[in-house]
């Protein structure tokens, strides 16, 4: 649980899974909830409406690939679809990219003629590039 809607911002705790939660607001791929009288966001790939498992929630143009795509935080570009694929390069927050494919946790892209992978959490189809 994070005290803003972004992965910079500082972990206030960790949410065990199966917890039923409250949600209080949605900010792109991030839920603001309410934990043990607490509120802070979670990304909203690790929540379901039915606490039976995870649910991609990540937009249709980002799962489906060849569309624009909005970053919706600062990004980091990797040569892979993997936290240990070296970084490539940066994106900032509210960047319009092309998406090429995706897996279940990242997203193909390319920005500025070069392509790589950035989190699908962190990208937007419904244009709000914000």
């Amino acid at each position: 649980m994070r005290s803003g809607p972004s992965i910079d911002d500082d972990i206030m705790g960790y949410v065990p899974r199966g917890v039923t939660l409250r949600s209080i607001s949605r900010r792109g791929d991030w839920i603001e909830i309410e934990y043990q009288g607490e509120a802070g966001w979670i990304g909203a790939r690790y929540v379901s409406d039915d606490c039976g498992g995870l649910v991609d929630l990540a937009p249709a143009a980002a799962r489906q690939g060849d569309g624009p795509i909005c970053t919706t935080g600062n990004l980091r570009v990797r040569a892979g679809s993997s936290i240990d694929d070296d970084i490539i390069g940066y994106v900032p927050r509210g960047v319009t990219l092309r998406s090429i494919s995706r897996n279940r946790y990242w997203v193909n892209v390319e920005y500025q003629g070069e392509v790589g992978w950035v989190g699908a959490a962190y990208v937007s189809a419904d244009g709000d590039c914000g």
